[in-house]
């Protein structure tokens, strides 16, 4: 998750082609991308799915309240664009009270259903230009992301070797216009920050650990991940981290790296898989991680749940990372999709998903209107999950009308 803000600053025309890309999850790059082509159409309400929780709207409520929570602290003249039209904040705090007041009555299926087909438009993601003798169909790219838990330490002592590190004084974040630069000084100019490979071998940023890890690639999944619980085996506490910043790097899917060398197939590639590739090819670990440049750091979190970037706890299953260049934070969608389903700790199966969802996260994979990320949860479990979700479907948006 992210959260950048600072203050606009002139700077040198190579500056301003420092452009950030915002934090994103394990998987996200390795299938194709989604034709750029894909439009926001409102349905008539002889075209509306038939809208079925697979949750029974377990923890919709309280997700929806952390969005208003959010919203309702932003200026009132404050305004975001959806499907080419400007959103107030106050039609968006409307449409997520009156739908949370709707679930809170517990209504039947057929009972909901009405009471969206009476207040609510609906939108749907379709190509905006379908293949000849085709019908649009609706699009989406579903993956998943989670907090993982693990073990650490304050200090370094063996196992525990392997850094995550806090913002260094040395990295500069400037907002141009609607862009974030980042960089850092280097004889009066504004350079690329070091890259990951830099940063590691050459132990660049001594002196600004944040707690030390035992393996460099549980510290390279808290990197994807954006937030962890970290177990501190000194003095048994559990302390969180999350992002707080990063060296502005392009990401690289470490992921799509092994499948175009030709040492993974696609079809297996999830995040444990790739774990196990690495232990059982320790001479090509650092080789495989440094091939993403991109780099994270963090800061404590103070509260063991995990937050997105609008500030405010994720609900497993509720929450999603999105582009909120497309869709305003809060924005409650309808996801027709498919789950990992896992069994004493196994993949064994996918199930059917269909659920309502509060955009309340952003990451720099996610990009375009039929990407979305969902917040699986913390611990291994979720991991599993999370780490197995390369799923096709259907996205749903709805707004008062």
């Amino acid at each position: 998750s992210i959260i950048m803000r600072s203050p606009c600053r002139k700077l040198s025309t190579a500056a301003l082609l420092l452009v950030v890309t915002f934090f994103f999850s394990a998987i996200a790059c390795i299938l194709p991308a989604l034709s750029q082509g894909a439009v926001l159409r409102i349905l008539s309400q002889a075209e509306y799915p038939t809208f079925q929780d697979d949750l029974e709207l377990q923890g919709l409520a309280e997700s929806i309240e952390e969005s208003l929570v959010y919203l309702k602290k932003l200026p009132a003249e404050k305004d975001f664009f959806f499907a080419g039209k400007k959103i107030s904040v106050h039609k968006l705090i409307r449409s997520l009270s009156f739908f949370q007041k709707l679930i809170r009555k517990s209504p039947s299926a057929a009972s909901l259903n009405k009471s969206i087909q009476t207040h609510f438009n609906v939108y749907t993601l379709e190509e905006a230009v379908p293949p000849k003798n085709s019908k649009k169909t609706p699009l989406l790219f579903l993956t998943g992301y989670y907090q993982p838990i693990f073990a650490g330490s304050m200090e370094r002592k063996p196992p525990y070797v392997y850094p995550l590190y806090k913002v260094p004084p040395s990295l500069i974040q400037r907002q141009i216009s609607h862009n974030t630069v980042i960089g850092r000084l280097h004889q009066g100019q504004i350079v690329p920050f070091w890259t990951r490979k830099e940063i590691e071998e050459q132990e660049l940023l001594k002196g600004f650990e944040l707690i030390w890890l035992k393996d460099p690639f549980d510290r390279y999944v808290i990197h994807i991940q954006g937030s962890a619980l970290i177990h501190c085996t000194s003095d048994n506490t559990i302390r969180g981290v999350r992002f707080a910043a990063k060296n502005g790097r392009k990401y690289t899917s470490i992921g799509r790296y092994l499948v175009d060398s030709g040492k993974m197939r696609l079809k297996d590639v999830t995040m444990d898989s790739i774990r196990i590739y690495l232990q059982n090819h320790p001479d090509e670990q650092d080789d495989v991680l440094q091939q993403n440049e991109s780099y994270i750091f963090f800061k404590w979190n103070g509260r063991e749940e995990a937050r997105g970037n609008i500030d405010r706890p994720l609900t497993p299953g509720r929450s999603v990372a999105a582009d909120q260049q497309y869709f305003p934070p809060g924005t409650l969608m309808y996801l027709n999709s498919s789950i990992p389903k896992i069994s004493h700790g196994k993949l064994t199966a996918r199930d059917t998903l269909t659920r309502f969802v509060s955009v309340q996260d952003t990451g720099s994979g996610i990009r375009g209107p039929g990407r979305l990320d969902l917040f699986c949860g913390s611990g291994m479990d979720a991991g599993t999950v999370a780490g197995a979700m390369k799923e096709r479907g259907a996205l749903y948006v709805l707004f008062l009308k």
